[in-house]
């Protein structure tokens, strides 16, 4: 009976095992690099594990990161897609933040502008309208005060002439009358020698010349007292005349004033319309630095795809990688398998050629004999 002491030559290959492995036995050998007989779950050895993981290593590479065309690429255009697009849109945030800012400064400043100049041109064109109300009112004056002093002069004239009329003829009758009386004076003289009843026509003539003396004295006061009221005639005309110069002078300062008015109303209109202008141009700027944002939004929107396109891609890629690492486990466990059969076998036949030779064969060529037949 052959005694077989069992001896450690190492530990096992497997970095998940690393037990105290056999030694090569009584007759020498190889020694074993993995563990000859455990058995992990799903019945694999510890090098069918050990060659899958030596395979999983150099697909990932050392460092556990993919090889460069496979993941890295992926992930490299991945990063490098997220740091393009990072920067242009944090510049486009921001030049949209100071832009919207500004152009709502310049808005509201327009506004405030045209609204003002709106105010004022709303007070100027009252302030127009009253002075045209207050000119026209005055025009109506003035030319009522004109015609009422026109008529009053009229009026005035029409009296006085009546008067210098009244006048005159009752001078002339006073005059009639003096030389009635001078005549009836001489008359009288030249009848004294009369008879009484010349005397008495005489004395009837008298009395009638004092009468038409009379008469004559109330008529030149009456025409005294019509030039009197023609001299206030003529002051009321003067008086009327000089209101309708100061009606007329009213107008035409309100004919000033309103062209005054109207020159603010223009610099009003002028200013309003540079306002329009001014929040035409910044409405203009808006549109322009919009259609800059979509743009950059656009810009954003493609990027976001290229970036969901090389996430997918890489996704896929890990998939495929993930697929293709558990066909090649898969095919390194039945190469593992199969490997582990043909070596228990030669195993087995070398262990029969050691343990029962024959009679008639030396060891040497029994085992050259087992091990170059591969049947």
């Amino acid at each position: 009976m052959i005694e077989v002491q069992v001896e450690t030559s190492g530990l096992c290959g497997f970095s998940r095992c690393r037990a105290p492995l056999p030694g090569p036995g009584p007759k020498g050998g190889r020694p074993y690099a993995y563990c000859p007989d455990r058995a992990w779950p799903g019945g694999k050895t510890c090098k069918q594990l050990a060659a899958a993981q030596d395979a999983l290593t150099e697909a990932l590479g050392t460092d556990g990161t993919p090889h460069t065309g496979t993941i890295t690429e992926a992930t490299a255009a991945f990063v490098d897609a997220a740091g393009r697009l990072a920067e242009p849109v944090r510049e486009v945030l921001d030049l949209a933040t100071a832009l919207r800012g500004a152009l709502a400064e310049e808005v509201r400043a327009a506004a405030d502008r045209a609204d003002r100049a709106e105010t004022a041109a709303a007070t100027d064109q009252g302030l127009r309208e009253a002075a045209e109300a207050d000119a026209h009112a005055a025009r109506l004056a003035a030319e009522a005060a004109e015609a009422k002093a026109a008529d009053t002069i009229a009026e005035a004239k029409a009296d006085l002439r009546r008067h210098v009329a009244a006048r005159d003829q009752a001078v002339a009758d006073a005059r009639a009358a003096r030389d009635t009386a001078r005549q009836a004076d001489l008359a009288t003289a030249r009848a004294e020698g009369i008879a009484a009843t010349e005397r008495t026509r005489a004395e009837d003539a008298i009395r009638q010349a004092e009468q038409e003396r009379a008469r004559a004295d109330a008529a030149e006061q009456r025409a005294t007292q019509e030039g009197a009221r023609a001299d206030a005639a003529e002051q009321r005309a003067t008086e009327e005349r000089s209101r309708a110069a100061d009606e007329r002078s009213r107008a035409e300062a309100a004919d000033t004033r309103t062209i005054a008015a109207d020159a603010r109303a223009d610099d009003e209109r002028h200013r309003a319309d540079e306002a329009i202008r001014a929040l035409n141009d910044a409405t203009a700027t808006l549109a322009t630095r919009t259609a800059e944002l979509a743009a950059a939004r656009a810009d954003t929107e493609r990027l976001r795809d290229e970036l969901a396109a090389a996430t997918d891609h890489t996704r896929d890629l890990a998939t495929q990688l993930r697929t293709q690492q558990a066909a090649h486990d898969q095919r390194l466990a039945d190469a593992a398998a199969r490997h582990a059969a043909e070596l228990a076998r030669h195993t087995t036949r070398l262990r029969e050629a050691l343990l029962d030779p024959a009679p008639d064969e030396d060891l040497r060529t029994r085992l050259l004999t087992t091990l170059l037949d591969p049947g």
